[in-house]
């Protein structure tokens, strides 16, 4: 609802922008892109691209994309790290029922500041983009903040000697997960991420 509230904003901004275009009286203002995007659990960061077409954006986005763990060239990528401890961390005499887990999530998204010369269809639809786009990434967020409590529960579950390898066997499933993730929705696309 929030996704379909801030595209159809978008679009009557675009709309207003073009239909001032008209007026020869009325200084359009530069047409207003989504250029941010709030997923929750994540710190979101961006890299620019410029372009006043859909093609010299898909060549931007090609260029600046990033690469994920697969090797694939992605417009947009989820980092995250996951870090435990524990009293007596590391020895045999230890307490896991103390274990503190932290995570950090990054999301980097492309960003896009149109020129006054952009049309507005071209902004509407990039609107739409960054905004399924981000819904794909937030599915990788969600999956690291959903295996947090089999992690904590790992750990406790186990013995001081093996709690170490039951919390890396958790990582590999989120990893993996992450993988199969992107190869079921082939990196959003399934989902509607296509630019264009």
């Amino acid at each position: 609802m929030q996704r379909k509230i801030l595209f159809l904003l978008v679009l009557i901004i675009a709309l207003a922008c073009n239909g001032l275009a008209n007026d020869p009286t009325i200084t359009a203002p530069v047409p207003t892109a989504v250029t941010s995007v709030d997923i929750p659990n994540a710190i979101v960061s961006y890299y620019d691209i410029q372009g006043a077409t859909e093609k010299e954006l898909r060549d931007q986005l090609n260029r600046f994309g990033l690469i994920g763990p697969d090797g694939y060239r992605g417009d947009a990528k989820t980092d995250w790290n996951i870090r435990w401890t524990w009293k007596g961390y590391g020895t045999e005499n230890c307490d896991l029922q103390t274990v503190t887990v932290t995570h950090d999530i990054q999301v980097t998204m492309p960003r896009w500041s149109p020129p006054r010369d952009a049309p507005t269809e071209l902004v509407a639809k990039w609107g739409e983009y960054m905004l399924v786009l981000a819904d794909h990434e937030k599915g990788h967020v969600d999956n690291v903040v959903e295996y947090l409590p089999l992690l904590v529960d790992t750990i406790q579950r186990a013995t001081c000697l093996t709690a170490e390898a039951g919390a890396q066997e958790v990582l590999d499933k989120i990893r993996q997960y992450d993988l199969d993730y992107d190869s079921r929705t082939r990196h959003g696309e399934t989902q509607g991420a296509v630019f264009p």
